[in-house]
C-alpha cells in the first residue's frame, strides 16, 4: 500500500515538471486518478505580451488569406486569355482547306477517256438532286504548276486537273483514270488551289472515227471550272 502511495506521489511530481513555467498548481490541485500516470494539468493563462503575438500571428495569416483571393481572380483572367487567343489561332489554322488533285495531259483527260466526261456528268447531275454543294472542279492549266516545275514536266502542257475536297472520291478517280499523277494543296485560298489559266481548249479531230456514237466535242468541262462568287 505504502508503495502506490509512492508511486502516485512519484508522478504528481512528474506531472508538475512538465505543466508550464509559471503555472502555480501542486498535487492538491492535480487531478489523480486510479490509474498511476494519469495527471491533467490545469490551463495555464496567457500573458499580455503572449496574447498580442498570437492576435498579431492571426492578424498576419488573414492578409496573406486576402491576398491570395485578390491573385486568383486575375491568375483565372490571364488563363482565360490564353486560352481565348489559342483558340483564336487554332480557328485561324482550321480555315485552311486541303484539296486533293488529278493531274495529266490535257488530251488524256479531256479528249482521250470519254468515260470521264459521263462520270463527271453524272456526279454533277447527283448533286443538283441532293442539293448538294459542289466539292470538285476541272482546271485547265493550273496555276499552281508554276510552283511544281517537276510535275508539269512529267505531265506536258497543257495540263488538266481535276481537283476535290474529297480524298476518298479522288483516291477511287485515280483508280478510274490511272495514268494520271496525284497530289494535293493545302491553303486557306481557293483560287489557289483551282484558278486555271485557260478556260477552253482545242484538239483535232481525228482523221477516222471507228466508234458506233458521234465523239464528245465541245467545252464539256465548262460546267466544272471554277466559278469565283
Amino acid at each position: 500500500m505504502a508503495c502506490a502511495s509512492a508511486a502516485a506521489v512519484a508522478a504528481a511530481s512528474s506531472a508538475l515538471q512538465v505543466c508550464e513555467a509559471g503555472s502555480r498548481s501542486s498535487p492538491s490541485n492535480a487531478s489523480l486518478k486510479a490509474s498511476v500516470g494519469r495527471v491533467r494539468c490545469p490551463p495555464r493563462a496567457l500573458s499580455l505580451d503572449e496574447s498580442l503575438k498570437k492576435v498579431q500571428l492571426f492578424g498576419e495569416k488573414q492578409r496573406g488569406f486576402e491576398a491570395v483571393r485578390r491573385i486568383q481572380p486575375i491568375r483565372a483572367q490571364a488563363v482565360e486569355n490564353e486560352l481565348a487567343s489559342k483558340d483564336t489561332s487554332d480557328s485561324v489554322t482550321s480555315q485552311k482547306t486541303t484539296y486533293y488533285y488529278l493531274i495529266a495531259n490535257a488530251k488524256f483527260m479531256l479528249d482521250d477517256e470519254e468515260h470521264f466526261q459521263e462520270q463527271m456528268s453524272e456526279k454533277l447531275r447527283m448533286y443538283g438532286e441532293r442539293n448538294k454543294e459542289q466539292d470538285f472542279w476541272m482546271v485547265i492549266e493550273p496555276e499552281f504548276l508554276d510552283k511544281h516545275p517537276e510535275v508539269a514536266k512529267r505531265v506536258g502542257r497543257p495540263a488538266a486537273a481535276l481537283v476535290s475536297t474529297d480524298r476518298v472520291w479522288i483516291t477511287f478517280m485515280k483508280l478510274r483514270l490511272d495514268r494520271v499523277l496525284k497530289g494535293e494543296i493545302t491553303t486557306d485560298s481557293p483560287e489557289e488551289a483551282l484558278a486555271g489559266k485557260l478556260t477552253t481548249v482545242e484538239f483535232e479531230r481525228p482523221a477516222k472515227w471507228i466508234a458506233p456514237y458521234p465523239k464528245y466535242e465541245g467545252d464539256w468541262w465548262t460546267p466544272f471550272l471554277y466559278k469565283k462568287d
